[in-house]
């Protein structure tokens, strides 16, 4: 049995540790996999240093009963997460994207003397593509996306949506 809710959670903090990752100026794996290979098991984490087409290899294999693929692509500034499906007529039951925009830290440090919150990292709102026509695995997962965004340690330095809608962004 799949755990999209867990799965789902898990690739959102992912998420947001690579946006704070990358607006703290640190080194930010491109391609990152979660995956657990029988129920209840535990989640195991995979740097894929062939980048996408190591990413796309693993999670096509179907040995996982969940698995999502972290991706990021710093020229299109994107982050992507690809929900694997146990179907074995597609890859994928999800593709999502969010757009992200890092702050300059001279404007965060200024905003932060004048006692003004301000967030380091802005983004859209996540597009996604369903694969599946399973509507619950489709809401559950974008939903547990967002949770595990919201219930990162540093959630308060992302302003998640501020970019607007994805499919609005140009």
């Amino acid at each position: 049995m799949r755990d999209v809710k867990s799965i789902g959670h898990a690739a959102g903090g992912l998420v947001a540790q690579t946006l704070i990752t990358l607006a703290d100026g640190d080194h930010t794996p491109s391609y990152i996999g979660l995956g657990r290979k029988a129920p209840g098991g535990k989640l195991d984490v995979v740097l894929f240093e062939d980048g996408l087409d190591g990413a796309k290899a693993w999670i096509a294999k179907k040995d996982k009963v969940d698995a999502v693929v972290v991706g990021l692509d710093e020229s299109e500034k994107e982050v992507r997460l690809l929900l694997g499906s146990p179907d074995a007529k597609r890859k994928y039951d999800m593709i999502c994207s969010v757009r992200y925009e890092v702050k300059d830290a001279s404007v965060v440090k200024k905003s932060a003397k004048k006692n003004k919150a301000t967030c380091l990292v802005s983004t859209s709102t996540i597009g996604f593509l369903a694969e599946t026509d399973d509507d619950v695995v489709a809401d559950t997962f974008l939903d547990s996306v967002l949770a595990g965004i919201y219930g990162h340690a540093r959630a308060a330095d992302l302003d998640v949506g501020k970019l607007g809608d994805y499919d609005d962004l140009e």
